[in-house]
């Protein structure tokens, strides 16, 4: 017979084990976070409509299981229908982008905005990015004279200067974290806020704003929604690192959302981008 220590220490294991499997079994899962939330969000499969009607669950999921397709034909109608409003009112539309870097991942995207004549302001922090980003635009169609490249960085503080850190040109090596951590200079930016980039173009409104601020987006799209004047058709920004939790965080999604949804915004969901599209629009084409 197993003594009473020795069901102790049984009974012990047992537990650990049952802890262990719990726990592995929360990494594999979903997370899911309830809200309530009005908005309206067709082809959204981080989020999911729940039981309770007025409650969304924002589901976490790999990014592998998103419909890209879908996602990209939800683009590729809000654009066309942004090139019909434009022919009809005869003029080019403009787009700001933040954060390009070279943009060698959206080909497909700046290859269709290219057709329309889009006149582009793309703000990139890193300087040294300006020739690839310059040749990609060239390649996907753009011309010359229809785009512009700003070196500033975003922010929602006093507009003013940031400081960077870059990998040293003359202190390369075989890539390894002891090598990088030797080789970073300093680079000072200066930065812009919302406001203070419009104004600096002449402008109160752009067609399209297309955002990957590596988790800063939703703090620049809150001082952007602030201006009264400001409504683009078409907005892209990305959510992944709000999801991740490595950004503001998901619970800052959600008025972020409602929000869009209140102003006439339908929303869809990309791997890594949030596309808000004018309800208007649509209607309109």
């Amino acid at each position: 017979m197993c003594s009473k220590r020795c069901c102790g220490g049984c009974c012990a294991v047992l537990v650990v084990l049952v802890a262990a499997l719990v726990m592995k079994f929360q990494e594999m899962k979903p997370r899911i976070l309830e809200y309530h939330c009005a908005a309206y969000l067709p082809e959204c499969p981080l989020f999911q409509r729940s039981w309770l009607d007025g409650v969304l669950v924002l589901q976490i999921t790999a990014a592998d299981s998103f419909r890209k397709d879908h996602a990209d034909a939800g683009w590729s109608k809000a654009v066309e229908a942004l090139q019909q409003k434009s022919a009809r009112s005869r003029r080019q539309p403009r787009m700001l982008v933040l954060g390009p870097n070279t943009l060698f991942e959206d080909a497909a995207e700046f290859r269709q905005l290219a057709k329309m004549s889009t006149k582009l302001v793309l703000v990139e922090a890193n300087e040294r990015l300006n020739g690839n980003l310059t040749g990609n635009l060239l390649r996907y169609g753009h011309a010359r004279e229809n785009f512009d490249i700003m070196n500033a960085a975003m922010t929602d503080e006093p507009a003013g200067n940031l400081t960077f850190y870059v990998v040293d040109d003359g202190k390369q090596t075989e890539s390894s974290l002891v090598n990088y951590f030797g080789s970073g200079v300093e680079v000072s930016v200066r930065s812009l806020t919302p406001g203070s980039l419009l104004e600096e173009l002449g402008l109160d409104n752009v067609d399209i704003l297309h955002t990957d601020l590596e988790g800063y987006d939703l703090r620049i799209l809150s001082k952007f929604f602030a201006l009264e004047s400001f409504a683009p058709e078409i907005l892209k920004f990305e959510w992944l690192f709000a999801a991740q939790q490595k950004g503001p965080g998901p619970f800052d999604m959600m008025p972020m959302l409602n929000m869009l949804s209140s102003r006439g915004y339908d929303l869809h969901q990309d791997a890594y981008d949030m596309i808000a599209v004018r309800r208007s629009l649509l209607e309109e084409a």
